[in-house]
């Protein structure tokens, strides 16, 4: 139920700030969406009562056969911790997979609605259905309107948005099972794009 609820609120959310006339060509190419080194993405521990399981930012490149990648940092009790390398084409986004050597598709912006695509959580490979793509205002945000992709598996719904990743697990695709959810951007250190409703007390503890 506690689920049901939290994607009916972001969804809620996603729905009312959508644009009259969503302009579907106006962010192609554009996406910008992780590779931003002032963005914070912090994740909640439902698990935990809701305690702040650890904040992820961008810290550093590296250079893999020629391929220029991000590398994620999570801040976590224990300090930085090298957590994946991420890169963009245009509006995908992709995770670097050592055992492969390949880069393992996590968000595609470039989707229609209901289209289905596959993508790699910590759980491997899932295919998601698109319900709705659009184009939203962020509330605190810069006033440019980003793309968001709603979707779901199942009984499993999300929202991705461009200079955000999931409304549900922050930077990158964890995957259907996983337990961390809750999620706090900001966009600026102390400046919070986006806070999911549920968790909106961390952000003043």
């Amino acid at each position: 139920m506690k689920t049901i609820l939290w994607m009916i609120s972001v969804l809620g959310m996603a729905a009312a700030m959508v644009s009259c006339k969503p302009d579907e060509e106006s962010l192609r190419g554009e996406a910008g969406f992780i590779l931003d080194t002032t963005s914070r993405w912090t994740l909640a521990d439902p698990d935990r009562l809701g305690v702040l399981s650890g904040s992820y930012e961008v810290f550093n490149d590296t250079m893999i056969e020629g391929v220029r990648w991000r590398q994620i940092g999570r801040n976590s009790r224990e300090g930085w911790v090298l957590d994946c390398l991420l890169r963009q084409e245009g509006e995908q986004v992709y995770r670097y997979d050592a055992a492969s050597g390949e880069g393992l598709l996590v968000y595609d912006f470039d989707v229609a609605e209901g289209e289905q695509v596959t993508v790699y959580g910590l759980e491997g490979a899932e295919t998601l259905t698109v319900e709705k793509v659009g184009d939203t205002v962020l509330p605190g945000g810069d006033g440019l309107p980003y793309r968001y992709v709603s979707l779901r598996s199942g009984d499993y719904r999300d929202v991705w948005v461009e200079n955000m990743g999931s409304l549900r697990t922050g930077f990158y695709f964890f995957g259907t099972s996983t337990r961390l959810e809750g999620f706090i951007y900001d966009k600026r250190p102390g400046i919070h794009l986006y806070v999911n409703p549920e968790y909106a007390y961390l952000i003043n503890e």
